[in-house]
């Protein structure tokens, strides 16, 4: 069997958290010994069965007891005793509030088994028996994804773009909508459950209208790949199909669609609940916007909620005053943000917490 050999702790649990099946082949050169050797000396598991998400965070952590156990200050540990105190249970809930019940990391992302699983999270209002417009907005996106998303040009309607002056008149400018931006781009990490990485899109808009104050628009969006992109640009595609679909609302929305260069879902449907305090999701700044990724392509529509529970709210930073940590509660907004249980655990994994004292804030 070939060894894998990592010269640290760190790289070789990156190494494992990516590839949990190669987990028995990992040797860590510091500690001349295989990491399974570690984690269990005896050999009593069977370590070529396949490990879930929540055994190998288990193992992660067990082996970072053992080797390095000052770097564990995860918010069980440091708060324990508080978190089911109702100033920290309120606490939680306004950030839960402020973020739209989304994970800010993975964006509450879950593998579908097909499209045809989608049904079940076109809900309307929280009635998880009612679809946005019966089944109409189903069948919209299943026609539009066979076999794959449609961006013919058949499908790209003409759109108002800027002004004009024009036998002394003002008019629009007609052009297609489709626009291919090369943008910055954000990662949001590996994300184990999905084994795929996330990254985020941010483009800006200048519109100048004639006789109109100039405005900014940030458009974000997001895609996958199942690769660490070695840039921080990538080039993307986006526009409207004809269609419109309403919302839980009951107001029409337009249905759009993404190409990404750089995506890839390995083959998998990845449904995904985006939000945002700040910037627009394709020109719809409100709350419900799902996207649904292949490979490539994306396809943008209403989504109510998707896989709110389990959400969590996570310290970015400890602080301690007068040699004690102060209370999980009275901490700023901006110093805690929603995660899901998956992507906590995998926070406190990848990152040591900083811990500011006192005469520091």
């Amino acid at each position: 069997m070939v060894q894998i050999i990592c010269d640290t702790w760190k790289e070789a649990k990156g190494f494992i958290m990516q590839y949990p099946e190669l987990i028995g082949q990992v040797m860590l050169k510091s500690e001349g010994r295989n990491i399974i050797d570690i984690y269990d000396p005896h050999h009593t598991k069977d370590w070529t069965t396949r490990i879930s998400q929540e055994e190998l965070i288990q193992i992660v952590n067990s082996i970072e007891n053992v080797l390095e156990p000052s770097i564990k200050t995860g918010s069980n540990d440091v708060y324990k005793e508080l978190l089911s105190d109702q100033r920290w249970i309120d606490k939680s809930n306004e950030i839960k509030r402020r973020d739209f019940y989304t994970c800010t990391r993975c964006y509450n992302s879950i593998v579908l088994n097909d499209i045809i699983q989608l049904k079940e999270y076109l809900l309307k209002g929280n009635n998880r028996t009612e679809y946005v417009e019966n089944i109409k907005t189903f069948n919209t996106i299943c026609r539009k994804w066979t076999p794959t998303p449609s961006i013919l040009n058949k499908d790209i309607p003409e759109y108002e773009y800027g002004f004009k002056y024009e036998s002394s008149k003002i008019v629009p400018i007609k052009e297609q909508c489709m626009r291919k931006m090369r943008s910055s781009i954000i990662s949001h990490g590996y994300i184990p459950s999905l084994k795929l990485y996330l990254y985020e899109y941010n483009y800006y808009i200048h519109t100048t209208p004639f006789l109109i104050k100039e405005t900014v628009k940030t458009i974000k969006g997001i895609f996958f790949s199942n690769q660490l992109l070695s840039t921080n640009e990538s080039m993307w595609y986006w526009g409207p199909y004809n269609d419109e679909v309403k919302d839980y609302y009951n107001k029409k929305r337009t249905l759009y669609w993404q190409y990404s260069e750089n995506g890839n879902t390995n083959d998998k449907f990845v449904l995904s609940h985006c939000v945002s305090e700040e910037g627009d999701y394709y020109h719809g700044a409100y709350r419900g916007i799902g996207i649904l990724s292949y490979n490539q392509y994306s396809i943008i529509f209403p989504l109510y909620q998707l896989n709110t529970v389990n959400l969590e709210v996570h310290h970015k930073v400890y602080k301690k005053k007068n040699g004690e940590y102060i209370k999980p509660w009275e901490y700023e907004n901006d110093e805690l943000e929603t995660l899901c249980y998956s992507c906590h655990q995998q926070k406190h994994i990848e990152e040591n917490i900083k811990i500011i004292h006192n005469n520091h804030f």
